[in-house]
């Protein structure tokens, strides 16, 4: 079976994030993409310590 993948487009500290931890709660793979890499590593880490990959 293939993974699902959700993909955020404009991830930030705020909706975005929240949108990637609502599909990574029900089994999706969470890609994020931001202008800035700065911006996304954070978020990376937050999801991965609820166990959300992405």
């Amino acid at each position: 079976m293939a993974k699902k993948v959700a993909v955020v487009v404009g991830a930030g500290k705020g909706m975005g994030v929240n949108i990637a931890k609502v599909f990574g709660q029900h089994d999706f793979t969470v890609a994020l993409i931001a202008r800035k890499l700065e911006k996304l590593n954070p978020l990376v880490d937050e999801l991965k310590s609820l166990g959300i990959e992405a």
